[in-house]
């Protein structure tokens, strides 16, 4: 500690008196020992009131196999009501169900107007309707998708009917058209909130 140094200086020739030497080295090393006990205290307490580390969180494991192959270019997944995987093709300009348990697939609808291009363009979003194949339901789904009138680039969202029977769909109406569409980002997601509305994005 910087304020308990001292220095003894004795004049010249003069004899050691140790009494008093002694007595002030005595003094300065308790001191030195009490403020070393008060450091040591301080740093114990800081210890206890520090909480101990979190403990590690256990990983579950997990397994990853292939479901299904031979799809072009899938772009958004439903999980439907019927235990399927409803898949949006991009390039492939179709909507396809795949079985859970074994992988295999069935085209639900192709729908040509679709507009391709190399990167984020063709058949995009897909959203079940919430009351999909239930009772009295009307099985509507809604897909979004890039097409060209001219030379001129678009998106649109579209409501398709699906009919279990033949679990196939139709293109029953045109919900809007003519959202802006480029070459690249385009988005095009489509979900339902929990205020029953469809919600779509564009570009990033």
């Amino acid at each position: 500690c910087k304020n308990s140094k001292q220095i003894f200086h004795l004049p010249p020739n003069q004899p050691l008196n140790r009494k008093p030497f002694m007595k002030k080295l005595l003094i300065t090393t308790a001191a030195l020992a009490l403020l070393s006990g008060a450091a040591m205290a301080q740093t114990q307490n800081a210890s206890a009131s520090t909480p101990p580390a979190a403990s590690a969180v256990a990983l579950e494991q997990a397994s990853a196999r292939v479901l299904t192959t031979g799809l072009q270019a899938p772009w958004d997944m439903v999980l439907g009501a019927d235990g399927h995987l409803w898949v949006t093709e991009r390039q492939g300009k179709t909507i396809t169900r795949v079985n859970l348990k074994d992988g295999s697939k069935k085209p639900v609808i192709t729908i040509d107007e679709v507009f391709v291009g190399p990167q984020h363009e063709g058949l995009l979003g897909l959203a079940l309707a919430p009351d999909f194949l239930k009772p009295r339901s009307s099985n509507a789904l809604y897909v979004a998708y890039t097409y060209k009138t001219g030379e001129q680039e678009y998106a649109k969202i579209v409501r398709l009917q699906y009919n279990p029977a033949s679990q196939t769909a139709t293109v029953a109406a045109t919900v809007i058209d003519k959202l802006p569409a480029g070459s690249d980002h385009n988005a095009g997601r489509l979900r339902f909130g929990p205020d029953g509305k469809l919600y779509y994005t564009i570009a990033e």
